[in-house]
């Protein structure tokens, strides 16, 4: 891997001329001229047709005419009082090979900019860090909350200073309102690699193309960290690879994907499309990084769902596609050349650090690579949907995922205790994630019990990641928070909570 520049001197723009010099203006002679990729892969060229799958067309239907308004668990919790504290602020969690830094948080009446905040949380990173004898440099993974996504630019400003080092983190934003700890405007957690800075890998596209949006910002598309001692079957390292949240833009534009109305549509029919056809194309471009980095298998997904309307169809809507994504019949052609992959010279030359020599080479989903260990357990990861205020370029879905670079996986699949437990491990036990479904008929002393229990289980090496609406019991636990407006299944029902456990093995 390497970093390459080229320039070139008196370089400027000339228009196109055909044969005979004449310049050629023509919009439609331009396109005949350049070749110009699909947006839409084949698998998912086929998703985002709403006639793939009846379910598209009954769920919108359904809003349409009004049939899918039901009560929701959340509909009461708005009511009451969002504002909430923490105490013991920052969670430390350390393992092996991982340190975890939740909930980093600064209230002080005469720093109320999100800017300032973020400043003097940037110093306390670095000086938390200095203490585990670790730098910003090893940080992989960080989830930036916001009150407002109109500070984002600012925070970007402050927060692009902690790394100086090529392949910052990857990272998820959204902006939760008033749903963030009280007198705060911005809350950030952090994963932090314990390994060797050269073992892991990065994927930073900086330059526009028709694969995959380009970063908007100081963080990596994905970064992957090898699981030591996992044992493989194949020489290649088993790794987890940590992806940062898509939203739908179109490569090459950099533009939010836009769906214009069919005639005489009715506007929430309208809108259900276009948040159907943008929730595909987010997912797509999860896939093209997933399979440019070596993830064979998804550990989870999330979907994080902006504003107020039809949360409900939008959240079944995305876990239709995430089910259908995972259906062996669109994956049976892929090993087929497909023209519009990188081409040999691109994966040659053309891609940067050595993810570019793995391109297409992985098959994402590997079932080959799958066992499943009970009869609850599916072919279909973890999923669930948060809703939040708001996410970047004011998209309404955003999409995030753990990945698994392995050839050994398992899931086990279980009930305890009314929660729904999917458990991702990969190798010998070497690393596991639980995602567990909290419904939302339990009660708050129901829900923290189920908490308690968790984290009594999974001990003081495992970190927890809890998204939630119920804030105000939230205060204590010893966990990273993910404060929602609501949370929702892979059923499309709404949830008490959404518990990640990530655990090292032995």
């Amino acid at each position: 891997g390497g970093e390459f520049w080229i320039a070139f001197k008196g370089a400027r723009v000339v228009p196109l001329s055909d044969d005979d010099g004449d310049e050629v203006v023509d919009e439609e002679d331009w396109r005949r001229r350049l070749r110009i990729p699909e947006l839409w892969d084949e698998q998912f060229a086929g998703l985002e047709k709403q006639e793939y799958h009846q379910g598209v067309t009954r769920c919108i239907a359904a809003a349409a005419d009004g049939g899918m308004n039901e009560q929701r668990e959340s509909d009461t919790i708005q009511k009451m009082p969002h504002d909430w504290g923490l105490q013991g602020n920052i969670i430390t969690t350390r393992g092996k090979t991982t340190l975890t830094l939740s909930n980093l948080f600064y209230c002080n009446p005469e720093q109320q900019r999100a800017d300032e905040q973020m400043r003097v949380l940037a110093e306390d990173i670095r000086r938390i860090l200095l203490d585990h004898e670790r730098t910003p440099g090893d940080i992989v993974f960080t989830t930036i909350l916001l009150r407002s996504m109109q500070d984002f630019a600012a925070v970007n400003g402050v927060y692009a200073k902690l790394f100086t080092k090529p392949n910052p983190p990857a990272r998820v934003t959204v902006a939760c309102g008033n749903a963030l700890p009280h007198g705060g405007e911005i809350m950030l957690s952090l994963i932090i690699d314990l390994g060797p800075r050269e073992a892991r890998q990065g994927l930073h596209v900086q330059s526009r193309s028709y694969w995959a949006p380009a970063n908007i910002g100081p963080y990596s598309q994905a970064v992957s960290v090898p699981i030591p001692n996992a044992e493989e079957d194949s020489d290649q390292q088993a790794s987890l690879v940590y992806v940062a949240g898509q939203i739908p833009l179109v490569p090459a534009s950099m533009r939010v994907l836009q769906v214009p109305e069919l005639e005489n549509q009715d506007p929430v029919g309208a809108a259900l499309a276009a948040f159907w056809k943008q929730t595909c194309l987010s997912l797509q471009h999860l896939w093209r990084i997933g399979g440019a980095t070596g993830i064979t298998w998804w550990a989870y997904g999330v979907a994080f769902i902006a504003g107020e309307d039809h949360i409900g169809v939008k959240a079944k809507l995305a876990a239709l596609a995430w089910e259908k994504v995972h259906d062996r019949s669109i994956w049976e052609h892929d090993d087929e050349d497909d023209e519009d992959s990188p081409d040999v010279w691109d994966k040659k030359y053309g891609g940067q650090g050595s993810f570019a020599v793995e391109i297409q080479e992985h098959r994402l989903p590997d079932f080959e690579s799958l066992t499943l260990e009970s009869s609850l357990s599916s072919e279909v990861p973890s999923f669930f949907a948060a809703q939040v205020d708001e996410l970047p370029q004011s998209c309404s879905v955003e999409w995030q995922g753990l990945g698994t670079a392995t050839s050994n996986v398992s899931l086990h699949s279980f009930l305890e205790n009314d929660m729904d437990i999917q458990q991702c491990t990969v190798g010998n036990k070497h690393w596991t994630v639980s995602a567990c479904s909290i419904p939302g008929s339990a009660s708050d002393q129901d829900l923290e019990c189920m908490l308690s229990q968790l984290a009594s289980k999974s001990g003081d090496k495992s970190s927890l990641v809890i998204y939630t609406a119920r804030t105000w019991l939230m205060s204590t636990v010893k966990a990273q928070i993910m404060p929602c407006r609501s949370v929702w299944g892979k059923d499309g029902s709404e949830l008490a909570a959404a518990v990640l456990v990530r655990t090292e093995g032995s």
